[in-house]
């Protein structure tokens, strides 16, 4: 027993130094979990790296809980979009396909085990273009440009006008065509293709940018069906967190609302938001991405600007001070792509390199240890 138990630690060392020297230094996508990173490098080789407690890294290994610098995960398609959420990852295929793995306590990716340690593909779902995973229900939108929705529906969050659970994409009921959906923590915003931003479920900081009952500071009611946002223009990008959302307008102007406990709305005050309330930068955006109750944006000269809450360092200032407007971030060259986790933050820079900030106590900065950082870090 005691030779098969050193055989085994031996050989989990070998396979992670092994993926380790193999580290790519060119990447072209990455998204965050709660605690976990993965990223596609520019000859399409998945690579996560974090927390793997529940399997959400795919490396197929069960008795490894964490992982500190990017290890491979195979795949059977070449992959179109990333989407991570709390403790599991899925891959959008270019073929529209759907693989998860990770943390499956609520059959979000399928009905079976538990914790699912390599990827397997999404059960009962058809092509699909894009995909947005949250901790308990996610969405997707299909090739005829409608979404579907499934996972827990307590708050009316599927927008199936109902608050059934669904364990198989559902139909969202939404008439217009779309172009995006994103999912929050028991809410859901989608924006059309004529630009409408439209939102539903849990309403209680205001998440869904419809205002608040009258002579109210909260909402507890829910809301089972899409709600219109009142934006004043054309939506041409939306984001969520975890109880907030932004637009991006066709101005290239942003507006926010929801929960702003922590600043995250970046108006300049932490008062909670119910309707859509304008930030200030120096120059237009041209990209949005919001954490759990952190937010960064990239402007037109490739600058990255974050705010909200700090405690971790996830703004990436040099600095654990929380922000109520938008700070800038010094990353030594331009910004194309951001994603943010719970506490940790990464960017794609101009030159394909990668950086990562913020909370690292599962390895989720992939720098070969545990350390936080307060300023961005070269993935290499």
């Amino acid at each position: 027993m005691i030779k098969m138990k050193v055989f085994s630690f031996v050989t989990l060392f070998f396979f992670i130094s092994t993926v380790q020297a193999q580290t790519p230094t060119s990447w072209k996508h990455v998204s965050l979990g709660s605690s976990h990173t993965c990223a596609l490098s520019t000859s399409n080789e998945l690579y996560c790296w974090g927390n793997n407690y529940s399997g959400q890294l795919g490396v197929g290994l069960s008795d490894v809980h964490r992982v500190t610098r990017p290890s491979m995960v195979s795949l059977s398609e070449d992959t179109k979009q990333l989407s991570l959420a709390g403790t599991h990852s899925c891959a959008l295929s270019i073929q529209g396909n759907i693989a998860c793995w990770g943390d499956n306590m609520r059959y979000l990716l399928g009905p079976g085990s538990y914790r699912r340690f390599a990827p397997r593909p999404l059960p009962a779902q058809t092509p699909a273009m894009s995909l947005s995973m949250g901790s308990s229900h996610a969405c997707l939108v299909k090739d005829n440009n409608t979404a579907q929705c499934w996972g827990d529906n307590f708050f009316g969050q599927l927008g199936t006008g109902r608050t059934r659970r669904e364990l198989t994409p559902t139909n969202v009921v939404e008439p217009s065509p779309l172009s995006d959906i994103q999912v929050g923590e028991n809410f859901t915003c989608l924006q059309t293709q004529s630009g409408q931003v439209k939102c539903w479920g849990n309403n209680y900081f205001g998440q869904l940018g419809i205002g608040f009952p009258t002579n109210q500071s909260k909402d507890n009611q829910s809301y089972m069906l899409p709600q219109l946002v009142e934006l004043g223009r054309v939506s041409s990008e939306i984001a969520t967190g975890e109880h907030f959302a932004c637009s991006l307008l066709d101005n290239k102007q942003v507006k926010c609302w929801g929960n702003n406990q922590s600043g995250q709305l970046g108006i300049g005050s932490q008062t909670n938001k119910a309707q859509p309330t304008s930030l200030t930068f120096s120059e237009n955006v041209q990209k949005l991405a919001l954490g759990k109750q952190h937010a960064c944006a990239i402007l037109q000269n490739g600058t990255l600007q974050c705010w909200g809450d700090n405690q971790y360092g996830q703004l990436g200032i040099g600095s654990r001070d929380s922000q109520t407007t938008p700070t800038t971030v010094a990353l030594g060259q331009s910004a194309k792509q951001i994603s943010l986790g719970d506490k940790h933050t990464c960017a794609l820079l101009a030159d394909d390199s990668l950086k990562c900030w913020g909370d690292n106590i599962q390895g989720q900065l992939g720098l070969g240890h545990r350390v936080l950082k307060t300023t961005p870090q070269s993935i290499n």
